[in-house]
């Protein structure tokens, strides 16, 4: 653990372009926020700010797995010694935005798909709770399972399905690992939902952003673990491979 957090403090400056965009993103999304309470309070309609916050979730379900896709391409080349410039690695990235793209919209949908599952077991009267309950743990076990889905992609250099097969892998290995990495962000999500003030919020936006790197850099150690693989050797093996050619 201290070697991990040594590596990823030494090469802290590799992050500047990923916390520039998030913060860019936190500014936005309290700007709509501000703009819609300030709505609400002076009871004008609501038509424009609904239109400008569904645009900005648009924006984000896309954005979203880009900089995911970023910052593992990131966290990969630290964990193998590889130094590459800012434009290299968003390339890189930018390579496997796709895939990520898929996974992101395949899980959401099996999400959706447990919960509407659920709503309809809810209204048995003998079945509701314990419906809902299996429903919520059912749930909770997907998004941990598929938490490494951009790692896995970026890691393994996959595609969707190779990558939600590398994320069964990994789960079955470190599930509770995983597990507790998304703790914290589920509990700083609780908080952010039912504590008011700008700078609480915000505040709790940059803990969650600075977070994201810690949690994106321990699922590519997972995900390097269990398949037993030194990063460099098998970029070198397939340097080797294509100077051979």
């Amino acid at each position: 653990m201290g070697e991990m957090i040594r590596k990823m403090f030494g090469n802290f400056r590799r992050y500047s372009l990923f916390l520039l965009v998030q913060g860019v993103i936190i500014a936005c999304q309290f700007t709509i926020f501000n703009d819609g309470a300030s709505d609400i309070i002076s009871q004008r309609s609501l038509k424009s700010t609904s239109g400008i916050s569904i645009l900005g979730g648009i924006i984000l379900f896309f954005l979203s797995p880009l900089l995911a896709s970023y910052l593992a391409t990131i966290n990969k080349n630290i964990l193998s010694g590889k130094r590459k410039e800012f434009g290299a690695e968003l390339r890189e990235a930018l390579s496997y935005y796709g895939s990520v793209l898929g996974g992101t919209f395949l899980i959401g949908l099996m999400i959706f798909g447990v919960i509407f599952v659920s709503l309809l077991v809810a209204l048995i009267p003998v079945l509701g709770i314990l419906g809902g309950i299996a429903g919520l743990v059912f749930m909770i076990y997907l998004v941990v399972k598929y938490s490494t889905i951009a790692e896995s992609i970026v890691y393994r250099e996959y595609g969707v399905t190779d990558g939600m097969d590398t994320c069964k892998d990994v789960a079955k290995e470190h599930f509770w690992e995983l597990f507790l990495l998304c703790v914290p962000v589920a509990i700083l999500n609780i908080i952010s939902g039912t504590v008011g003030g700008t700078v609480v919020l915000v505040s709790i936006s940059i803990i969650t952003m600075l977070y994201s790197i810690f949690a994106s850099y321990y699922r590519i150690t997972l995900i390097s673990r269990v398949y037993g693989e030194d990063y460099n050797e098998v970029t070198g093996e397939k340097e080797d491979e294509s100077s051979g050619i």
